[in-house]
């Protein structure tokens, strides 16, 4: 199903790191909503230099 915005998608969040990552961009960039922070966060990082990070769960992630 698609609205104006586009495609909706369902990600599977931490509820204690992911959502305390989404509350801290909302707050020090004043998006309106959780899907604008993580919009601006997916957009900041594809438009950044690739940074060495380690991923957890990065082989094969858990459902």
């Amino acid at each position: 199903m698609t609205n104006k915005m586009g495609a909706k998608k369902l990600i599977r969040m931490d509820e204690e790191r992911d959502l305390k990552a989404i509350g801290i961009i909302r707050e020090r960039y004043g998006c309106e909503s959780d899907s604008a922070a993580v919009r601006l966060a997916l957009r900041v990082l594809a438009a950044s230099p690739m940074l060495e990070i380690h991923q957890e769960n990065a082989k094969g992630h858990e459902r």
